[in-house]
């Protein structure tokens, strides 16, 4: 009888321990994580190729943005045209811009620090850069309520104190019209030689070495 017993109890424990190996079996554990990390990759790999082609369609609106902003020439907006005196009684009218390649043309007021402090800068740049015009409009002088005679002994003075050889302009009518859009200076503006507007107008003031590579870059858009 305790020899039945005996190999009853062995039986149990044999059967027990199958069962035990079947609930914790290594490989089902090993392929339920491998099969885990089987889908990872591809789930990664779907969203590397997303983002790949959200990166791709940026850029190619950027390259689309860059291409109209540099060859639709033929839609850029005119300069204001002008026939106005500059500080010292000389005509000055748009078909001044015929005269270069590129002209900078510099809004600004005689109470400006900034505007004052890069008029030298661009008397020098006006001196050395070939092919390369510039005028400036003095806002102040005329707003339209006539000439302000304060304002425009101080543009005679600035002027002569930063060695401008180029014309600081009065504006006239259709100019006093044209800056009332402005809203910061000094504003610097850069037309071509049929009187278009080249890129977007610089707003504040700049070096010489500044300027140079701003006009290079406006140049590279001609």
């Amino acid at each position: 009888m305790k020899k039945i017993l005996a190999i009853i109890c062995a039986l149990t424990l044999i059967l027990s321990v199958f069962c035990a190996c079947a609930k914790t079996d290594p490989d089902e554990t090993v392929q339920g994580s491998t099969s885990q990390q089987s889908t990872s990759p591809e789930e990664s790999t779907d969203t590397d190729k997303n983002e790949a082609s959200s990166a791709s369609e940026k850029d190619e609106s950027k390259n689309d943005s860059t291409t109209q902003s540099t060859t639709s020439k033929e839609e850029r907006a005119a300069f204001q045209s002008f026939d106005a005196e500059d500080i010292f009684g000389a005509k000055v009218s748009s078909k001044v811009f015929e005269e270069n390649k590129l002209t900078v043309v510099n809004l600004f007021t005689t109470w400006c620090a900034p505007c004052i402090s890069e008029l030298p800068e661009l008397a020098k740049l006006d001196k050395e850069l070939e092919d390369i015009g510039f005028i400036g409009i003095v806002l102040d002088i005329n707003e339209g309520d006539g000439i302000v005679e304060s304002a425009l002994r101080t543009a005679k003075d600035l002027c002569n104190d930063s060695g401008a050889e180029y014309p600081y302009l009065i504006p006239d009518e259709s100019l006093v019209e044209f800056c009332r859009s402005i809203y910061s200076v000094p504003t610097t503006y850069f037309v071509d030689s049929n009187g278009k507007i080249v890129g977007d107008p610089v707003v504040g003031s700049n070096t010489a070495s500044e300027w140079k590579e701003i006009i290079e870059q406006k140049l590279a858009m001609l």
